[in-house]
């Protein structure tokens, strides 16, 4: 057992942080949105996460994924922005 939760641990840690900008796919959202994300100020930036949040869950029954990986994406730039 104890061998197991150090090699949990070691693989958590190894794993390292997830590139957004490579997991969302983006052919299910318009065309300009990553560029709108990338040169949006907080507010406006902040204003977009919260529409992705709150419509996740139509989008998953729309195209068979959620937003949590575009969420994910805003949420690195709102942090590389200095937004919180």
């Amino acid at each position: 057992m104890k061998k197991l939760l150090i090699l949990l641990i070691f693989i958590i840690y190894s794993c390292g942080e997830i590139d957004y900008a490579e997991s969302v796919e983006w052919e299910y959202y318009q065309d300009d949105l990553k560029e709108k994300i990338d040169n949006a100020n907080c507010v406006d930036l902040q204003w977009e996460f919260e529409k992705a949040s709150a419509t996740s869950d139509a989008q998953r029954s729309i195209v068979g994924t959620d937003n949590s990986n575009l969420i994910g994406y805003m949420d690195q730039v709102l942090k590389e922005k200095g937004c919180y």
